[in-house]
């Protein structure tokens, strides 16, 4: 696939981007949280790599399904905090978790765009077409990479505005996936 090419699909599900703070990400005494923040920190000097498992295992069904039955879930760790960006349904079910307001915020209202891929690594200018498109509008954005492909999540109140912004900017065409409103 080339960077002209590319294919937005703009996915049916609202989604939330979740940060689980770092009061909660490690309990016990100070000297266990104190090593641990220091072995994440000296683990960012490391090289990284990229990994991807067959879509086999990565199936929650165990396999079967369409890719629409199965939602898009990330979830990131850092020394700081824990991001997870979900289903908004998901998020908020979580939220109601005995005791979840001390420890987990939610930014509901995002709309996600899926680049169409695989995005092979060598491929260059895909997030910084696709920003820059999206800042030239006035739209920000969060965006989430994975092995074969990126993410793109716009407010809610800015899907119309993002994908003018994708077909007229970025010269991108976008897909509207079944059940998902506007676009």
């Amino acid at each position: 696939m080339s960077a002209d090419a590319l294919v937005l699909t703009l996915l049916p599900t609202p989604f939330a981007v979740c940060k689980i703070g770092p009061d909660a990400l490690i309990e016990g005494d100070d000297a266990a949280t104190t090593a641990s923040a220091a072995a994440v920190r000296s683990y960012l000097a490391d090289l990284f790599a990229a990994a991807t498992l067959p879509p086999a295992v990565s199936r929650r069904d165990g396999g079967s399904g369409s890719s629409s039955s199965r939602p898009m879930i990330s979830i990131t760790r850092t020394d700081d905090e824990i991001s997870i960006v979900a289903p908004t349904d998901l998020a908020l079910s979580s939220a109601g978790a005995p005791g979840a307001a001390s420890w987990l915020t939610v930014e509901s209202g995002w709309r996600m765009y899926r680049v169409e891929g695989p995005l092979p690594f060598a491929m260059t200018g895909v997030m910084s077409r696709l920003a820059g498109a999206l800042a030239d509008a006035r739209v920000s954005l969060f965006a989430v990479s994975t092995y074969d492909t990126d993410y793109v999540a716009v407010k809610a109140e800015n899907v119309e505005a993002a994908t003018r912004a994708f077909v007229e900017r970025a010269g991108c065409r976008v897909v509207v996936a079944p059940g998902a409103a506007g676009g």
